[in-house]
């Protein structure tokens, strides 16, 4: 028999997967200007940031593969944003149909992960960017998830400690998922060429 917290967080979740798609109008990609040309990127896996590498190669170690046109990086500090990749390897035809991954401007960086919390599975739309601390080793800031608290590290993906309780739901939820065992955030590399967006897919 389900306990009544499980339950409660089973509508919860049914009710947030029914009344919204996965990525639609909620979560679509902002669009703004662009002003890089060569290839940008930031030390750190999963970030982007204002040093542009010159020259025509991208290393052939990574797979670097195109994101579609049309779509440009976040500019609004620690506003989470989306990118569809419409690779297959991305893709869920039940709660990522377009292969999207997140991404979000803090501290002149763009950081690049995974369109979901790899704790709950919902869209990280309205997750929380908290700046460094020591169990990042103030090296990289955090994410936090707005439904169960979760917390990343967004320079490993690595999980931290959670610093928000959420209130009464939030705290029943946070413990349901806590006692459940998770992966890290997947973080991405992004690049830029010749006015191209792309992606380091493994």
């Amino acid at each position: 028999m389900h306990s009544p917290f499980t339950t409660a967080a089973a509508l919860i979740l049914t009710s947030l997967w029914s009344t919204t798609r996965y990525y639609g109008e909620a979560y679509s990609v902002p669009f703004f200007a662009t002003r890089r040309s060569a290839l940008t990127m930031k030390r750190g896996r999963g970030s982007l940031g204002r040093e542009v590498a010159t020259g025509p190669s991208l290393g052939s170690s990574l797979n670097w593969c195109p994101i579609p046109a049309g779509q440009t990086l976040p500019t609004t500090e620690g506003k989470v944003g989306f990118l569809d990749t419409n690779l297959p390897t991305m893709k869920n035809g039940n709660t990522n149909p377009t292969g999207a991954v997140a991404a979000v401007r803090y501290d002149d960086n763009i950081y690049c992960f995974a369109s979901a919390c790899p704790s709950c599975q919902v869209p990280l739309s309205k997750a929380k960017i908290l700046p460094a601390n020591e169990e990042t080793k103030q090296r990289a800031p955090r994410l936090t998830c707005d439904f169960c608290k979760a917390t990343y590290s967004l320079g490993d993906g690595s999980k931290l400690q959670t610093t928000e309780s959420g209130g009464i739901l939030g705290g029943v939820v946070k413990s349901i998922f806590a006692s459940q065992s998770s992966g890290p955030l997947k973080l991405y590399k992004l690049g830029e060429q010749k006015g191209k967006l792309l992606i380091v897919v493994d």
